[in-house]
């Protein structure tokens, strides 16, 4: 959900980062966080992988959609009209039942939002789907908040000095969703 840069694509950043994951042998899909867009945006890396900087797929009878709250070359936080416009359409197609996850970069209870409606904004348009999750990043640390009726995570840092290393593991099994924050093995380098 965001800041896989310090300071955006330059040069071989992007490369570099892909390189790494590689040897994972599974697929991944990024968000843009204000790390990797203020200085040096992302977005012909969104729009090589994606097509733009909000896209959706569909897998294991999910629906998952990814939507672009670091505003490109600014440090304030926004969700534009463009891309409400394009979550509109993007869910009309999916059935009422279907279980919608939902990427972004920021908290919806961030206070940085550019406009603070932008939040009410999007969650006008998610309140009428079966949205069980907002995965988010930011923060740099784990933690779950739940913003008006939909339960958030934020996954965990990988890098950040003042906080423990982690992750998220999501997992939906027998109609059941569990998320566990994982730390890192200190013991291990």
């Amino acid at each position: 959900a965001g800041d896989l840069t310090e300071y955006g694509v330059i040069h071989k950043t992007w490369d570099n980062f892909e390189a790494l994951l590689k040897p994972l042998d599974v697929p991944f899909f990024v968000t843009p966080g204000n790390h990797d867009n203020t200085w040096t945006g992302m977005m012909h890396v969104m729009r090589d992988r994606h097509g733009s900087d909000h896209y959706s797929f569909d897998q294991f009878g999910c629906h998952f959609a990814s939507i672009n709250t670091a505003t490109p070359q600014e440090p304030v936080p926004s969700i534009e009209q463009r891309t409400l416009t394009w979550l509109i359409d993007d869910l009309r197609r999916v059935p009422r039942e279907t279980p919608i996850f939902v990427f972004c970069h920021h908290p919806l209870s961030s206070r940085e939002f550019a406009k603070p409606f932008e939040q009410l904004r999007l969650l006008r348009i998610l309140d009428h789907y079966n949205v069980v999750l907002l995965m988010m990043g930011h923060g740099h640390g784990g933690r779950h908040e739940r913003w008006n009726t939909i339960d958030s995570v934020m996954g965990g840092t990988t890098s950040h000095p003042k906080e423990r290393i982690g992750y998220n593991v999501v997992i939906v099994k027998d109609g059941i969703l569990r998320v566990a924050h994982r730390l890192r093995d200190e013991s291990k380098p």
